[in-house]
């Protein structure tokens, strides 16, 4: 006979939440956040690139417009701005004349963080007068 002081062993007491399954869950989930995550760096310097591109076409813009300055002007100053980021690589700058305007055109890539993959083209334009400076009456 078991004596009355002695009880049996009480069953542990169930959890309320369950933890099995769940390392198999975070193997699932870890590269999709990790490719979502890279995915947005991406997408940022591609965005950045192309800022660069824009502001080195405007600054080639503006050393090219200035009165007496040549074509080479332009392109030095664009080169010399988009160096100065190394988000851009920059594959070639053109500047041309049409008239009285003159035309600042940036082409680089961005770089790419997922190995093996292409990196994305990008480009800058930015177009503009020429300074002409006019005696009175001259056209």
């Amino acid at each position: 006979m078991i004596p009355t002081s002695a009880r049996p062993a009480e069953a542990p007491a169930r959890r309320r939440f369950d933890d099995r399954g769940s390392v198999a869950t975070m193997t699932l989930v870890a590269p999709v956040v990790l490719a979502i995550v890279l995915l947005v760096i991406q997408v940022s310097l591609v965005f950045h690139a192309r800022q660069v591109a824009d502001a080195a076409a405007g600054d080639g813009l503006r050393a090219a417009q200035a009165n007496g300055a040549t074509l080479d002007d332009g392109r030095a100053a664009a080169q010399q701005f988009a160096a100065a980021d190394e988000t851009l690589n920059v594959q070639r700058v053109e500047v041309s004349p049409n008239g009285r305007r003159v035309r600042v055109v940036v082409v680089g890539t961005a770089p790419s963080v997922f190995p093996g993959l292409s990196t994305r083209t990008v480009s800058g334009v930015a177009e503009g007068p020429t300074e002409v400076f006019l005696r009175p009456g001259q056209r």
